[in-house]
């Protein structure tokens, strides 16, 4: 039988069973859905973003991520996330949802990429935040604030100080609620092959200062709240993120603050309100709520999350490269490998073979001293004089003498970067 007619039976019975074909690659395409949606489900329960580091001190939404687009293409496929946020008040949940559609386009060059790649884009933030302040939940009285970040600002004797006013109500009590008036931006200032930096800009971050007239909280009395003053600050931190690689196995994204916070303060009296006296301090005001604010920023300083690989059954994933290429922040996966060290004085001959694969036909041989890396995602069968082990996608193994003594056998290596 000649090439030519292998050739041709083979394309003739292909096209015949083309129907066939198509119905069982139609038939994966669900599983495949359904193990992604379940590495998203895995994700968004570990913790996000939102509830590591969420950048001011008023209520986190809870949040969660879904398949909203899949394409794919002969390098792969393409998975488009959306992100539902879950009704801040269960009791006043909309007939409808509200839907906001994100400005953004995939990076030119995503289809020839053979990694997974993940990419976030950070202008989220800003919905999510617009979503508090329509709800009504973008605010907090300063002194039910975490760790008393902000009690200083409350503090009576302050208030007195640098607005003299608040003097003419001799002991009546006064409560401050900080709110958030515009939705946070978030902006790339990364320099060239530098870290990934970025910057938190809080537009509109208010402090409203009032008065409590009528009974105290125990005595059931109603209370009224009539505003005084009120603090506009425009707000800008830094914040930096990094891959870590604490040992040959494990990945982590380090998020932190860096560098002083910078901004601007507008202080005034409040619509209605006839001052008597109308002396703001605003330096020694602007100076408190700074202080205020590093001290809220200081309680998670840098935070670390561990990022686990994406098991997908016998084929791992681990995290690579991480960082910023405008608008996403990106996290690249690609296959952990095997590798294997021979840390005798003689050559190091075995053979291997794969989940689906035959022995190797030829063998390889490791001189003292040297290592080989297997660029694989799947899990390696490894033989030699009989001894027979599998080695897990992300392992490192070491060919030595045992520390009782002996002949070398292979060992899982120590953690190593």
């Amino acid at each position: 039988m000649t090439r030519e007619k292998v050739s041709s039976g083979l394309v003739s019975g292909l096209y015949g069973q083309r129907q066939r074909i198509e119905r069982e690659v139609q038939g994966t395409v669900p599983k495949m859905l359904e193990a992604v949606e379940k590495k998203i489900a895995e994700f968004s329960e570990a913790g996000t973003f939102a509830d590591r580091f969420w950048p001011i001190p008023v209520y986190k939404p809870r949040t969660q991520l879904f398949p909203q687009e899949i394409s794919t293409d002969e390098n792969g496929l393409t998975v488009v996330l959306g992100l539902n946020v879950a009704a801040l008040d269960p009791r006043k949940t909309p007939k409808q949802p509200e839907v906001v559609q994100l400005k953004t386009t995939l990076p030119d060059d995503l289809s020839s990429n053979k990694a997974l790649q993940a990419g976030l884009l950070p202008d989220v933030l800003e919905p999510l935040t617009d979503l508090l302040i329509k709800s009504d939940l973008a605010r907090i009285n300063l002194l039910d604030i975490p760790g008393n970040t902000y009690a200083k600002f409350a503090d009576r004797e302050f208030l007195a100080e640098a607005i003299p006013e608040l003097k003419r109500f001799g002991d009546a009590e006064f409560s401050s609620e900080l709110s958030l008036g515009e939705g946070i931006h978030v902006e790339d200032i990364s320099e060239k092959d530098g870290p990934t930096r970025v910057q938190f800009h809080v537009p509109k971050l208010v402090i409203t200062t009032s008065v409590i007239s009528g009974g105290a909280v125990v005595s059931g009395e109603s209370r009224l709240e009539k505003p005084v003053v009120v603090f506009e600050f425009d707000l800008k931190q830094n914040g930096f993120a990094e891959l870590l690689q604490p040992d040959s196995q494990t990945r982590a994204i380090r998020f932190g603050w860096d560098s002083e916070p910078v901004g601007t303060l507008k202080s005034r009296f409040a619509d209605g309100y006839q001052a008597e006296n109308p002396k703001i301090d605003n330096d020694l005001v602007h100076a408190r709520l700074m202080e205020c604010w590093k001290a809220w920023t200081g309680l998670v300083a840098v935070t670390t999350a561990k990022v686990p690989d994406l098991d997908f059954g016998l084929t791992k994933l681990r995290l690579s490269k991480a960082g910023w290429d405008a608008p996403h922040l990106y996290a690249t996966f690609t296959p952990p490998g095997v590798k294997l060290t021979n840390l005798t004085e003689v050559d190091f001959v075995y053979e291997t073979k794969g989940p689906y694969s035959d022995w190797s036909n030829a063998k390889y041989k490791l001189e003292p001293g040297k290592s080989h890396d297997f660029d694989i995602s799947y899990p390696l069968t490894y033989r030699r004089n009989g001894e027979i082990y599998t080695l897990a996608p992300g392992s490192h193994s070491e060919f030595r003498v045992p520390l009782k003594g002996g002949d070398p056998r292979l060992f899982q290596a120590r953690d190593m970067p």
